[in-house]
């Protein structure tokens, strides 16, 4: 039956069906020597195997006629891997003809692409020293670094990558490093135009157009000191004057200007002061500028008693002499988010505790304690002209007024 229905499939070019009747003739019991059914087994196997090779030959040679030369290059491959026609001339000569032309696109496409790339790398590596350039603007330094990233991440994603030598991959990928870590650097300085806080120690800075500089937008805290001198004690006074957010004190000009160069050099270590900028304290014109905010102003407030805000000796205070008709519900230092913010967003600029400046930028000695503090309550000790003359340092009669606030210029 088997072998029967194996013989009319063969004669009707029908070899996949054949082979499998034939087949199943030889695993009957007693015909697996059956000698003729063997014979026109493998006739069918050589018939299929010729059917298959000219079809892979024929849609090769189509391709190849087209020059698409991977598709054929598949073709031909596959018309070598048929049992019987694996040395076969002609298929052998249109493989090695596709390889040859493949080889050559290849060839062309990796010189396109290492010439793509050598104009990629040029533009980078001009936007790479823009962004090293310390004369430039921070912002603009940023954005050449953001651009450099864009033309590195299209060229990555284009057809021309896959092309491209090893060692270019390895550099594209070298350069994205460094463009990544030098972004994160230039984005932990301060940019002039934009207000600025100090990694880790999270003070925060104002950039104030008219004085060229950067003013601490809250006078130095206890928690702030202490990442310089971690047993400082703001002791008390009947209150807690010790809280991590409440001003500094206790301390004297000294203490200030030792608190800014340690400061100074510990930003210049982490690579995150621009060139010729420094840590210090205000100058008393810089003081009185952004104490008045620019309109010369009687008091911190304004014009005019009582105060419009900031931590002073008001009726919240045990003392006998108070501020009448003021309140700011804190009898000594309060945290420094809670002394007052000024127009130019400076907080504590007159009351909670008197600064300390120096004379000028270019000569840091003592200058005077300005703008009063929790403590003040006499108009004319709380005047943004006031300047208390007493000594620079600490004396055995100090109350814990004085504190400090810093600026970063060059």
């Amino acid at each position: 039956y088997y072998y029967e229905n194996a013989n009319t499939a063969l004669a009707a070019k029908e070899y996949e069906k054949a082979i499998e009747q034939y087949n199943k003739a030889l695993n009957v019991p007693g015909n697996e020597d059956h000698a003729s059914a063997k014979k026109l087994l493998e006739d069918a196997q050589l018939a299929m195997n010729k059917v298959q090779f000219d079809k892979l030959m024929a849609e090769g040679t189509q391709f190849y006629e087209t020059q698409e030369w991977a598709s054929a290059e598949k073709s031909f491959k596959a018309a070598t891997s048929i049992p019987g026609y694996e040395n076969e001339n002609k298929a052998q000569d249109y493989l090695n003809k596709c390889k040859g032309f493949i080889l050559e696109i290849v060839q062309k496409k990796q010189l396109d692409s290492a010439e793509r790339w050598n104009e990629t790398e040029s533009k980078v590596s001009h936007l790479l020293s823009e962004a090293n350039n310390k004369s430039h603007n921070i912002s603009l330094r940023i954005e050449s670094t953001e651009s450099a990233m864009v033309i590195l991440q299209k060229f990555s994603d284009s057809p021309e990558m896959s092309y491209l030598s090893d060692l270019s991959k390895a550099k594209i990928a070298n350069l994205k490093s460094e463009i990544t870590s030098l972004k994160t650097k230039l984005k932990s300085e301060p940019a002039v135009g934009n207000d600025w806080k100090i990694p880790e120690i999270d003070m925060e800075f104002v950039w104030i157009k008219s004085l060229d500089c950067w003013i601490g937008k809250y006078e130095v805290t206890n928690g702030e000191y202490r990442k310089f001198k971690p047993d400082h004690e703001s002791k008390d006074f009947n209150h807690s004057l010790n809280g991590d957010r409440q001003p500094v004190i206790f301390v004297d000009y000294g203490d200030a200007t030792k608190y800014a160069k340690w400061l100074t050099e510990r930003e210049q270590k982490a690579g995150r002061l621009p060139a010729g900028h420094i840590y210090r304290l205000p100058t008393e014109n810089e003081w009185t500028t952004f104490c008045q905010c620019g309109d010369n102003r009687e008091f911190p407030w304004g014009n005019g008693m009582p105060p419009k805000y900031g931590n002073y000796n008001g009726q919240e205070t045990e003392s006998s002499h108070k501020i009448d008709g003021y309140n700011d519900g804190f009898p000594k230092t309060c945290p420094v988010e809670k002394s007052g913010k000024n127009e130019w967003g400076l907080y504590g600029v007159g009351g909670n505790v008197e600064e300390c400046t120096i004379k000028s930028s270019s000569d840091f000695s003592f200058d005077a304690w300005r703008g009063g503090s929790w403590f003040g309550s006499i108009p004319e000790l709380i005047k943004s002209t006031y300047r208390g003359d007493r000594e620079a340092y600490l004396d055995r009669y100090s109350i814990g007024t004085k504190g400090f606030r810093l600026v970063l210029s060059h």
